[in-house]
This record gives structure tokens, C-alpha cells and sequence, in this order.
């Protein structure tokens, strides 16, 4: 199942760690490429969440996270690297994470 493989994707770390502090992380975020990258990913998932879609659902709308495979905090060498980017809705980010609604950062 495609949401358990994200899980355990993103349970993996390394060495490459130059987006491991929270700033450094928020910066990346606010700046043109990612914004760039996270619309191509958008526009290739249909702005459709992707493990919901493995399930037979279909959701769209706003909120949609462009989400990390392999976690930008362990991976930066794939922080731009659409093959390492997928579209979820923020319950299913939430699941892969383990968090809740309130951890959510918008601006994913």
C-alpha cells in the first residue's frame, strides 16, 4: 500500500543534512524554486492526493501538501528532485508523519 511505503520512507535518514535546522527549512520553503518544483508536482498529481487516490478516493482542494519521499531534513540532495516529491491532502501528510492537525505547517 502506497500510504505504508511513504511511512517508511520517511522514517529514513543519512548524513546529508543541510536542511536538519527548522529555519534553514523554512527558508527553502519560501523561496521560488521550491515554489516552482511544488507546482510542477501539483500539476502532474492533477492536485490530487495520491495515497488517497491508491485507495479508490478521490481529494483535491486546497491545503494539498507537496510531500518529501524521503525527508528533506536527511535528503537535501533532493529537495528539488520531483521524483522524490508527491501530492497528499494534510490528513494523509499527517499519517505519514504521525502528527496532527495542529502540527501541520501550512506552508508545505
Amino acid at each position: 500500500m502506497l500510504l505504508d511505503q511513504l511511512i517508511k520512507q520517511a522514517r529514513l535518514t543519512s548524513h546529508d543534512r543541510e536542511y536538519s535546522d527548522y529555519d534553514k527549512r523554512l527558508r527553502f520553503y519560501r523561496q521560488m524554486p521550491w515554489r516552482n518544483t511544488r507546482l510542477i508536482v501539483l500539476q502532474r498529481d492533477n492536485f490530487e492526493c495520491q495515497v488517497c487516490k491508491s485507495k479508490g478516493h478521490v481529494t483535491t482542494g486546497e491545503g494539498m501538501v507537496v510531500h518529501h519521499i524521503k525527508r528533506l531534513e536527511f535528503f537535501s540532495s533532493l529537495a528539488l528532485d520531483v521524483s522524490n516529491l508527491i501530492t497528499v491532502c494534510p490528513g494523509c501528510h499527517n499519517s505519514i508523519h504521525d502528527t496532527s492537525e495542529d502540527d501541520f505547517e501550512a506552508w508545505w
